[in-house]
């Protein structure tokens, strides 16, 4: 669901503008434009399953390194087929004699240096994401979170209300240091190291939120499963209007960056409770149009602004926006299909048979002769 919601925000380019901001203003079709909110849950979402996968590794020689090996083989494959396609879109044009429409958006400048490639390729430090695949910012946050990942697991296990304190002052850090950018009280740095450390410590909270509601899932569960249905929706409701209300379309207009970040906090809240709402209840079929949504989620999210580009190449200017929308949205979910198939279930095959060698090798008996050091 995150991800249709980022498509349907970023389709938003071709236009419309005037009845796009009627309708992302007002419940229920807001929704469609809450991209960045949808940002946010996908972090949360992403520290919930990351916990359980490092707990699940309890017991493991090597843990963290085995754990980030996993997570580089789920990751990085798709990431790094997405950059290509996004760099094949990008130069078709030229290779193809195709001249782009004038006066088209441009979503990704395409500007490449050898510093922009290798920025890309090492996934983790900070580099021009506008060059060629724009929603790539998150991986790259994802991929840092996962290395660092560890040692949020371990204050949420292990720590109480002290260590929930030490996250939350860097969350405040981070948010506090943009606070005194837009008050002046420090100059914001031209290096952006030091405006994504930051960033990594309040997206770091967003892990961290999802990571709680892990740890606490049996409790959580019990908790939604023992609501009464009417308070149950009443929740809900109040929820997906704070998710919704979280962040506004004009709102990098004139909205300081420090309260922006506070109003993502509330969002995270709303996340969480939408995934205690979840494990609690039935999960849906795999099957059907549900199951497949949910299966080509994350290539969906690698890949629609490709599609969106070659939609532009294509077709900007030749048809009314509207049905730039339907080429759109139609080719990013055939092109993430396609994605699926080739490139990312090979990827999270080689990612589950590591993990279960890794499992299977914890599970055996030592080896004949070996003598125990307890």
């Amino acid at each position: 669901m995150a991800a249709i919601i980022v498509l349907i925000s970023h389709v938003s380019i071709f236009g419309l503008y005037g009845y796009e901001h009627t309708l992302a203003t007002w419940p229920p079709t807001r929704l469609l434009w809450a991209g960045h909110q949808a940002v946010i849950l996908f972090f949360v979402i992403s520290g919930f399953a990351l916990y359980l996968q490092f707990d699940r590794m309890a017991g493991i020689d090597g843990r963290w390194r085995k754990f980030v090996l996993i997570r580089v083989l789920r990751l990085y494959p798709p990431y790094l087929g997405s950059l290509l396609l996004g760099l094949l879109v990008l130069k078709a044009p030229m290779l193809l004699g195709i001249s782009v429409p004038s006066g088209a958006p441009v979503i990704a400048h395409g500007n490449l240096t050898a510093e922009t490639l290798v920025g890309h390729l090492l996934m983790i430090i900070d580099v021009d994401t506008g060059a060629i695949n724009p929603p790539i910012w998150t991986l790259i946050f994802e991929m840092r979170l996962t290395l660092l990942f560890p040692l949020i697991h371990f204050a949420i296990e292990r720590g109480g209300h002290r260590s929930l304190a030490v996250i939350i002052a860097f969350w405040i850090a981070g948010v506090g240091s943009f606070a005194a950018y837009d008050l002046h009280y420090l100059p914001k740095p031209d290096q952006t190291i030091f405006i994504s450390i930051p960033y990594t410590a309040i997206y770091g909270g967003y892990f961290a939120v999802g990571a709680l509601v892990a740890k606490h899932r049996t409790l959580a569960m019990a908790w939604v499963s023992a609501l009464r249905k009417s308070f149950l929706q009443i929740l809900l409701a109040i929820s997906i209007i704070v998710f919704l209300c979280g962040h506004g379309y004009s709102w990098p207009e004139w909205v300081p960056e420090s309260l922006r970040h506070i109003a993502d906090a509330f969002v995270a809240v709303a996340s969480a409770f939408f995934v205690a709402v979840a494990i609690a209840t039935p999960a849906p079929p795999k099957r059907g149009l549900l199951g497949f949504f949910g299966a080509i989620s994350y290539s969906l999210y690698l890949v629609h602004q490709s599609a969106v580009i070659g939609t532009i190449s294509l077709f900007f200017g030749r048809y009314p926006a509207p049905l730039l929308w339907l080429i759109s949205i139609s080719a990013a979910v055939g092109l993430a299909w396609l994605f699926h198939v080739a490139i990312e279930r090979p990827s999270h095959a080689a990612s589950r048979m590591v993990r279960r060698k890794i499992a299977v090798g914890r599970s055996m008996p030592p080896a004949s002769g070996s003598q125990s050091t307890g």
